[in-house]
Parts: C-alpha cells; structure tokens; sequence
C-alpha cells in the first residue's frame, strides 16, 4: 500500500458480534450469573441508570441509599462498649468498592477469555479486510491477530486486551489486566436521596460515604489519558485518507477518539461507517455531527456490514 492510499479500521463491539462472539453486556450477565454471584449482586443492587444498556456509564451511579439499607446490620450499636463496631460499615464499603472496579476488571478479563475459548474452533472470516492498513481497535479480544493475521504492531487496542496467565509473566492475572472500562461523567451526582440516621452511626455512614465515593473516580474512563498513551499510533495517521468504521455505534463516550482520528489524518479522507439495520443507521448518522473536527457528509459512506 502506497502513502497515497492508507486506510486505517475502526472495529467496534458489533465487529465481534459479527463473528458469533456473544460479548454484549447482557451476555456478560449471564457469565456472572453463573460464574461470579457476588459481582452481579453488587451491580444490580448498587448501580442506577440502565445497568446492562448503557454498562459503561451507568458505573458512575453508585446507590450509597440501597447500599446502606442493604447493610443496615452493620451498623454500630449505640449501646455497644466494642470500639471497632463502627468501622463495619466502612469495610464493607471497601469491599464493595473493590468488587465494581477491580473484580470487575478481573472479571471482564476472564469473560473474554472465555467467549474466545469458546468461539475458537467455530469462527470464521466474514469480511475483506486489508491486511497491511491500520487497525484502532476498542475490543478486547484479539479476532484481528488470530483470525485475519493482522500483525501487533498494526493494531491500538486503545482499551487493552484480555490476559491470560500465560502471558502474565510472574504477575497475577487481574494484577496485570490492562482492560480499561468506565464512564465519561466528569462531576460525580450529590443529589441521591440520603441514608439518615443519628449518633455512631451518622459517623459510621458518613465515613462509608467517603469510600463509595472513590469509586466514582475509580470508575472514569479517561479518553485523555488514553490518547496520551498511544500517541504513537495516532501520530502514524497524517496520510491517512480513507477510514472504515466496522461495528462500532459512535457512542458518546468514544466520541474523543474519533474527534483525535478526524484531526489526526488527511482533511479530504472518506470515511466508510458499517451499520446493522436502520434505527442503528439513524444514530450513527446524528453521532457523526458530532464529531470535531467536523465530516464532510459528502466524504460519508454508509454501509450495511453485509456488504463488506
């Protein structure tokens, strides 16, 4: 491929959906449910919003209110001489702060590892794919590298990739995991209906208050940082002139990754955006206004991803 004619991809979840991985966040809940109980508890008892929807930013809406009338027993008693009552709470507090962010990291690690596991004598190529562009993948499988050949060096897993022992040296694998998942909400909400109560256990609640809090920054997703981090790649696309988006919605939450990408390659670049029916159409084509700097609706393809 000549520097005239660089192409870089732009794979999405839907590109492994394509291939038969089952790897939405509703399907992860069904890995929990038979594989880590505790985990699933505590997401759906202490997470609002649109839980298994919208996974990624329904994880800066910690429920402190369910949390303490969930754990309403651990609570010191007023008339207990025992000193070390009215730290229950706050251990409990960590526990569960270190269930949604590190257990669940360990856990997605382990779900992904599991679907590829599964899927690795079944798969097969569905689409054409130049084998020598580009690759700016936010998946964390590695279908690219196994089964279309494409080399590392070619490929930015802007959002890490599953480990596997083997590959974790003299670590433990959730030690080593790079995956990196999370919401894009910069102000933490304070408005939630409070937990009211009175004596050692107002100072109890208000101490576990401050660690469920930590999980709000715990839980960012930094597209910042993340660019930061692989500037390398992104300074490899100045002669970039066409993109192919496959399988990836253009949520809110990457939409930074695509205003670096647009600014990043050729200003005349076309760009080729797969869809998969009509409403998914409909968004695509509304989330592309936003991104900066802006397309050129004329340089815009939209391709049902039958067709690649």
């Amino acid at each position: 491929m000549t520097k005239n004619n660089k192409t870089l991809y732009i794979i999405g979840n839907g590109f492994d959906l394509h291939h038969g991985y089952m790897s939405r966040y509703i399907d992860f809940r069904k890995y929990l449910t038979a594989n880590n109980h505790s985990l699933l508890y505590n997401l759906e008892t202490y997470i609002g919003g649109e839980l298994w929807s919208d996974f990624e930013n329904s994880l800066a809406k910690v429920d402190m209110y369910e949390f303490f009338v969930d754990n309403e027993e651990l609570l010191p008693d007023e008339q207990s001489d025992r000193s070390g009552d009215i730290h229950i709470m706050e251990d409990a507090a960590i526990a569960a702060v270190d269930s949604l962010t590190k257990d669940l990291t360990r856990s997605l690690n382990n779900w992904i590892l599991y679907i590829e596991k599964k899927n690795q004598d079944k798969i097969e190529l569905c689409l054409s794919m130049e084998s020598n562009s580009l690759y700016l993948s936010f998946n964390y499988s590695y279908l690219l590298e196994t089964l279309y050949g494409i080399a590392r060096p070619q490929i930015c897993h802007i959002h890490g990739t599953a480990q596997t022992i083997e590959n974790c040296g003299q670590h433990e694998p959730d030690e080593l995991s790079n995956i990196i998942i999370g919401h894009s909400i910069k102000e933490q909400n304070n408005t939630e209906k409070k937990y009211k109560t009175k004596g050692l256990a107002s100072f109890s609640i208000c101490e576990a208050e401050e660690i469920l809090k930590t999980q709000f920054a715990l839980s960012f997703k930094n597209t910042v940082h993340c660019i930061d981090e692989n500037k390398q790649f992104f300074n490899q696309l100045f002669d970039v002139n066409k993109v192919i988006v496959i399988g990836h919605s253009l949520s809110d939450i990457d939409i930074p990754y695509f205003n670096k990408v647009a600014e990043s390659i050729k200003s005349n670049a076309s760009w080729i955006i797969s869809y998969y029916d009509d409403k998914e159409l409909k968004k695509i084509k509304s989330q592309v206004c936003s991104i900066r700097p802006q397309i050129s609706h004329a340089k815009v393809e939209y391709r049902d991803i039958y067709e690649f």
